[in-house]
This record gives C-alpha cells, sequence and structure tokens, in this order.
C-alpha cells in the first residue's frame, strides 16, 4: 500500500546516560542466533536488517534505490494470533478503558510515548540495525518501568497495541524512518488527514519525540513515495531456509616446485532457517578440485573437498574463488577465496605469527576512551608474508590496516572509541589474512568493559563544600533573626 501523502517524521533524541547494551529478550522470542554479520530470532526473522525474504520488514528491492517494490512488516506477527502476549493484552486493557476510540487511540500513543525512550541502536545494542518486537518491548516496559528503542521499535508497539485495541492500524515505512498510521473517522486535533490507497481518516502517530502529540507531523519536508501496511494476526513462514553459512571464509594452499601436491581441505557447508536447502559450488580456476559440486542440506553439515593439483604451475601466488549458490536463499552466492602459493624452495612460504593472541580493554562510561594497544604480526616461516587486517565492531578501528615485510613484523595499533557503545561488555574479531601463507587466516579476540562511571573526587568536595555553605546560611539566618 502506499501513502499519498508526503511526511516527515521530527525524531528527538533522549540522552540516556545508563542503559543496559546486552540484548536481553522476553516472551515470546527465548534465543537469538548471531550468523556472520545478521541476528535471527526464534521465527528465523533477521532483526538486523528490514530487506530480504527473511528480513524484519520484508523489503524487496530490484535495486538499491528507495522505495521498495513492497515490503511486508513481518516482526509484527511475532506478536499476534497464536504469539500474542504482553503487547496484545495491554491493547486489550485499553479497549476494555476507553469505549471512546480517539480516547482509546491517544492513550495508547502516550502510553508508548510516555514509557519508552527513543534510543538508537548502537547505542542500545552495538549494532547499526536491530528491531525488537512488540512484547520484547511491552515486557520491558512492565518489568522495568521504561523501555528503549528507536522508530521502528515503537512503531511496531503502536501498531500491535492499536489492532489488538480495536483500531486499524498501519506501519508506514519511510526512507530511514518507520510510523505508524490509525484509522479515526471524524477525529479533529491532527494537523493533517492522511489518506491510505484512497480512504482518508487516518491518523498519524509519531511517538519519538517526548513532547509530540498525538496526530501530529510536520508537513512539506520530505517527498514520497511512502509504503504503508495495514496491521491483522498473519502468520510467518517458518519453513524456509534463510542464509548459507561456510566456513572458513577463506583457503590457503602452499607447495614448493618439486614436491607433492599439498593436502586436500574441507569447507563445511550449512544452512541456517528451516526446510531443504539446495546448493552447489563452483569455482573459476583449472588447479582447483571441488567434490562434491552440489548436494542438499536438512539440518546437517555438508562437507565439500578442496584439492589442488600444481603440476606444470609457475612459481608464484594464485587466486580462485568458490562460490556457493542456492535459491533457496537471500545470500546467496557466498564467495570464499582459495589462495595457493607455489614457492621456488620451502624457504618463501610464509606463516602468520600474531602476539599477543587476545586484547583486553577497559573503560569508563563517559570518561573517555582507553590507550591504544598493539598488535604484533611475525612470520614464522619464510619468505615475504602480505597481509591484511579486519575487524567486525564498529567500536575497533586498526591501523595500518595492510601491509608487507620480508624479514621484520609489522605492527598493528588498535583503538576503540568507547562512545560507540554502553555500559557492559562487548567482543569482536580481528582477522589476519596472508594470500600464501600456511596458516592463513588468524583470529584474535578483543574484548572491551565499559562500566559505568563514579564521581570523581572532586565532586565529592564540591558537594561537601555545598552543603557546609547552606548549613552555615541556616546559621547564619538564625542568628540574625534572634538578633
Amino acid at each position: 500500500m502506499r501513502l499519498t501523502r508526503a511526511l516527515i517524521v521530527g525524531v528527538a533524541a533522549i540522552l540516556v546516560l545508563f542503559v543496559p547494551v546486552c540484548i536481553t529478550f522476553a516472551s515470546p522470542t527465548s534465543t537469538l542466533d548471531r550468523e556472520g554479520g545478521d541476528v535471527f530470532d526464534d521465527w528465523r526473522v533477521c532483526r538486523t536488517r528490514g530487506g530480504g525474504e527473511d528480513g524484519f520488514f520484508q523489503e524487496s528491492y530490484t535495486d538499491a534505490n528507495w522505495p521498495p517494490e513492497s515490503f511486508r512488516p513481518q516482526i509484527v506477527f511475532e506478536s499476534l494470533g497464536e504469539y500474542a502476549d504482553t503487547a496484545c493484552r495491554l491493547g486489550q486493557e485499553f479497549a476494555k478503558e476507553y469505549s471512546d476510540e480517539s480516547q482509546r487511540a491517544e492513550s495508547i500513543f502516550y502510553f508508548v510515548r510516555d514509557n519508552v525512550r527513543y534510543q538508537p541502536d548502537a547505542d542500545q545494542f552495538d549494532l547499526d540495525e536491530f528491531a525488537q518486537n512488540a512484547d520484547e518491548l511491552a515486557n520491558t516496559v512492565e518489568d522495568e518501568g521504561l523501555g528503549y528503542g528507536d522508530c521502528e521499535d515503537m512503531a511496531i508497539l503502536l501498531s500491535v497495541m492499536f489492532y489488538t485495541g480495536g483500531l486499524r492500524s498501519a506501519i508506514v515505512d519511510c526512507p530511514g524512518h518507520a510510523g505508524v498510521v490509525v484509522f479515526l473517522p471524524g477525529y479533529e486535533e491532527a494537523n493533517v488527514d492522511l489518506e491510505l490507497d484512497g480512504e482518508s481518516n487516518w491518523v498519524w502517530a509519531e511517538a519519538t519525540g517526548k513532547n509530540n502529540s498525538f496526530g501530529w507531523f510536520p508537513e512539506g519536508q520530505l517527498d514520497g513515495p511512502f509504503l504503508a501496511y495495514e496491521i491483522s494476526a498473519e502468520s510467518i513462514d517458518l519453513s524456509r531456509p534463510t542464509a548459507i553459512v561456510v566456513s572458513p571464509s577463506e583457503f590457503c594452499f602452499s607447495f614448493v616446485l618439486g614436491g607433492p601436491n599439498p593436502a586436500s581441505q574441507t569447507l563445511a557447508v550449512e544452512k541456517s532457517g528451516q526446510g531443504t536447502m539446495q546448493w552447489s559450488v563452483t569455482d573459476n580456476a583449472t588447479w582447483l578440485d571441488v567434490t562434491p559440486a552440489n548436494g542438499t542440506c536438512n539440518g546437517e553439515t555438508r562437507y565439500i573437498t578442496l584439492s589442488a593439483d600444481v603440476s606444470g604451475m609457475a612459481a608464484g601466488i594464485y587466486r580462485a574463488d568458490l562460490n556457493i549458490s542456492s535459491a533457496d536463499v537471500t545470500n546467496s552466492p557466498v564467495v570464499t577465496p582459495v589462495y595457493l602459493n607455489v614457492a621456488a624452495t620451502a624457504a618463501a612460504i610464509p606463516t602468520i605469527a600474531p602476539t599477543p593472541s587476545d586484547f583486553s580493554f577497559k573503560a569508563i562510561l563517559g570518561g573517555g576512551n582507553p590507550a591504544s594497544q598493539i598488535l604484533t604480526i611475525g612470520n614464522s616461516g619464510q619468505g615475504t608474508m602480505q597481509w591484511s587486517v579486519s575487524d567486525d565492531a564498529s567500536w575497533l578501528s586498526t591501523s595500518p590496516s595492510s601491509g608487507m615485510f620480508a624479514s621484520s613484523y609489522a605492527e598493528v595499533t588498535l583503538s576503540v572509541d568507547a562512545s560507540k557503545v554502553g555500559a557492559g561488555s562487548h567482543d569482536c574479531t580481528v582477522t589476519i589474512s596472508s594470500p600464501g601463507a600456511s596458516n592463513s587466516p588468524q583470529t584474535i579476540l578483543v574484548h572491551l568493559k565499559v562500566t559505568a562511571g563514579r564521581p570523581s573526587m572532586l565532586i565529592w568536595i564540591l558537594v561537601f563544600f555545598i552543603i557546609v555553605v547552606i548549613m552555615f546560611a541556616i546559621v547564619l539566618v538564625g542568628k540574625l533573626r534572634r538578633a
């Protein structure tokens, strides 16, 4: 469905000093699985992106430009129908308390606005994107008295509570934002009467700003098109596989001229989600053999043997790419590089030797960044090593990220930006790769612990001084009155 008016959402950011950053969830979602850079819930809905068949909004694109061809906010259905829980109960309670639909809609809106504080996903979950379902956020509000979420979290909760409160509602997918509209014929407090598929009397509900009123949005500041999806108790398809999962992420064969072919290596292929995944593997090198080249996964791990035939090859470093494909999933194909180092002598084969094997950083919330640390990349083998490093966290940076050395070593500076995370423990992995090395890639664990700060001694002294001054003033006033 398309919303026929141009909309903009005024998002008011609330500064929150102490917010837990660990991902904790209540019913109905009991487990979360991290697969590569994505996080999936019990329904195999991806919480870290809206696009794709398994995305929380199921946005479907033919190209990278807005708008998507369609979207379906399937995360909403995790809290409706047979899965209905806290958010549904709250909506029903408002329906019992308020017979007038306008009062009911306003009360639901102000409940969410006043009990959920806006907070970006990066601050709360250390992820660029993470969607909570309606029950997770509603449970937090009930258990802790206050919840935290961004625009789509509030839109998801509002849409479910409106719907279960007996009101028609729709989620609106906007460029960089998500909102909610509710159907209220005769409501006169909204500054704009919106139309949804030619039907008027839809009212905008924007709960992300603490001073926002129900029915308000600023006109004319964004052009559409916008997409809207009216909510109902639909089902979630639990039978689909969602992604190809392979390990390791790259391979390296080493060979000395005149010697036997290098030993074979094994690629593991799995699937996430339910159902059956049919897969195939192709490569672009005559020296690489892959067996088997296709198969199916029904929950088990399939193993593929990689063999290198170096007959007639000259000394040098070669690369091939494995393409693991499946028409049943959204991340096809997965490309895995395979390196072959053909050395004239054994002295030409490097081996990655990183030190230390892990790092630990500590920071105080709001107190600045911890000191940088040094990762040393050595070569316990021989020859020249060309290397690169990468990591999987927004709060960690590495410099330099690549280089080459022959007889010495390389030093990489690891720096932490603690402002990108909240209080709690955070882990990430640094990956060191070197085409031609006998043991590429190597991984290093990096741990960051951020603790809530305590007032400094200077602040305590200042507080004590203020108390003394106040007490002195009270005594002085008392003497003057007696005089």
